[in-house]
């Protein structure tokens, strides 16, 4: 049996554009209905947690679990991936690169659909493995002026690296100056309690708010739920279970302006010209797991 490691993986989907054009595809493929997935399941003894997401896509020709645990704040995640025309199992994958790729992946696509054109500044809360992993691909998709980082930690050296490779000003910022004129906002934190309250955006801000799938806490104010005119989340199912940006809000549940991504992308849905906000909460679906996961099999057998 084939067991692709991290390492292998983060070579083999290196092509972001071509992520994000699979992980397009597999949400439009989502909302015709030609492919299926299951909301995550978590079950805990002793203060051990296994969680589980999996995902059927015929057209992709992948069938698919993801499994991980989290123990002590610690995640270790895996993928068994399936043949959809055999039904044999095909690879056994680590799965940090592609949870880290993924999720990177998806905000970007969805800052290409409604952040304003041409966004010179981007902010970001965190500089862990995903708020990393943003800054990184953000800055590839868009030619920013300026990219401001909150963190509670010196990053002073990530930073300085950060600047060299993506060459364009990344420094340390405060949040109250790092959301102000910032296009593109990523909260990528453990934050229990909101980051933003909402003063201080300007108007066509698009935020990718990735940090947590828990029901129990926040990084986005009542006030910045309200002051939305689109939320986007990849499955409403799920969101609704975990995302506590939403649950924990007085504005979202029975609200008109929340829509998925394959919504948004089968049926090119936009704002208007002169929106203030839209917002993608990310909790991380099995669909952009198992897409991906086939993408760096099939990458693997190619070459």
């Amino acid at each position: 049996m084939i067991h692709l490691t991290d390492l292998q993986i983060r070579h083999l989907l290196a092509d972001d554009a071509m992520n994000r054009h699979l992980l397009a595809t597999a949400f439009i493929e989502l909302e015709q209905q030609q492919a299926a997935q299951l909301a995550r399941q978590r079950i805990e003894a002793q203060g051990v947690k296994l969680s589980t997401l999996a995902a059927v896509l015929p057209n992709q020709g992948v069938a698919g679990a993801k499994v991980y645990t989290t123990i002590q704040g610690r995640f270790t995640f895996v993928i068994i991936l399936f043949s959809t025309e055999t039904g044999a199992v095909l690879a056994v994958l680590d799965a940090e690169q592609i949870t880290k790729k993924r999720t990177a992946a998806c905000s970007v696509l969805m800052a290409q659909q409604f952040a304003c054109a041409n966004p010179k500044k981007l902010a970001v809360f965190g500089l862990g493995t995903q708020g990393t992993e943003h800054v990184i691909q953000m800055a590839e998709a868009f030619n920013f002026e300026q990219i401001e980082i909150v963190t509670r930690q010196p990053y002073a050296e990530k930073i300085e690296r950060l600047q060299d490779q993506l060459r364009t000003t990344v420094i340390s910022s405060t949040a109250e100056q790092a959301i102000v004129d910032a296009d593109i906002i990523v909260t990528a934190t453990r934050a229990t309690t909101p980051l933003i309250m909402g003063n201080g955006l300007k108007s066509n801000t698009f935020i990718a708010a990735v940090g947590s799938s828990l029901p129990t806490t926040r990084e986005l104010s009542d006030s910045v739920i309200q002051k939305a005119d689109m939320i986007v989340v990849e499955s409403k199912e799920q969101s609704l279970k975990e995302a506590g940006d939403l649950i924990l809000s007085s504005h979202v549940h029975s609200s008109e302006k929340l829509h998925t991504v394959g919504e948004v992308l089968a049926n090119k849905m936009l704002p208007s010209e002169s929106y203030e906000l839209v917002i993608y909460k990310a909790v991380g679906v099995a669909l952009e797991d198992i897409v991906l996961a086939g993408l760096a099999y099939k990458n693997f057998v190619k070459n």
